[in-house]
């Protein structure tokens, strides 16, 4: 679960959920993408349930950019 927020302390309340398809494991590992739909925040806070002992994660990134504002 994804949650979004421009000051880092009130987050909203409409959430990206995902669920990746795990029908192709091997050796336990699997790359996963969650798509935020072009949301806009200067924080997030990803929130990540598993059903093993323990969780490896390894090379997280974002893919971000510069909002262009234009003003009349």
């Amino acid at each position: 679960m994804v949650s979004f927020s421009l000051d880092g302390e009130q987050y909203h309340a409409n959430q990206v959920k995902f669920v990746p398809e795990l029908n192709n494991l091997r050796n336990g590992a699997f790359n996963v993408t969650i798509p935020l739909h072009g949301r806009l925040a200067r924080y997030l806070k990803v929130q990540l349930y598993f059903s093993a002992r323990w969780i490896l994660l390894s090379e997280v990134s974002f893919d971000s950019g510069n909002l262009q504002t234009f003003f009349n």
